[in-house]
């Protein structure tokens, strides 16, 4: 499921980049009148004022969400073949960079699109006529679901042996 997360991020980013080279989104485009104002592209505005404008929390969050998954980090460790702590080192260190490039770029993307106007989860910004949009978001929805495994198993990993020693007066023996 993970891996169809990450497929429906790629193409969500390859959405974006062909929406922010094209003119659909630009005045006159076919698909900017049927924005809402307050999500037309818009250049001439400066959106955050302050990095300390609760715009840099929104920011913030979804940064630190892409990132979240240091809870399994001993799990990838021990399915790691041949687990050395340099090839996990090596491994962890091109994810958390492909990870970055590819939130930067969505970021970015957006941003070369919008302007301004860009709401905090950037797919608000395309039209509901955006048949294109509509699926990147069918697609994000994916891999949000697709997450919520690496979570399950953490829970489970870190809560089951603690069960199991009777630490909460419960016991399975």
């Amino acid at each position: 499921m993970s891996i169809v997360g990450v497929i429906g991020i790629l193409i969500t980013c390859s959405f974006m980049a062909m929406r922010a080279m094209g003119t659909s989104y630009a005045p006159g485009g076919f698909l900017f009148s049927t924005l809402a104002p307050a999500l037309k592209p818009s250049f001439d505005v400066m959106g955050m004022k302050s990095l300390f404008s609760p715009a840099s929390l929104v920011l913030g969050s979804m940064t630190a969400t892409a990132f979240c998954v240091h809870f399994n980090a001993p799990d990838f460790y021990k399915t790691l073949k041949k687990n050395t702590m340099q090839r996990y080192g090596a491994f962890t260190a091109i994810g958390f960079f492909v990870t970055g490039l590819i939130s930067v770029a969505m970021m970015a993307l957006g941003f070369l699109t919008f302007g301004g106007n860009c709401a905090g989860m950037i797919l608000n910004n395309y039209s509901y006529k955006d048949k294109g949009a509509t699926f990147c978001r069918l697609l994000m929805s994916i891999s949000l679901l697709g997450s919520y495994p690496f979570v399950f198993k953490a829970v489970k990993s870190s809560l089951v042996p603690f069960i199991t020693k009777g630490e909460l007066g419960i016991s399975f023996s």
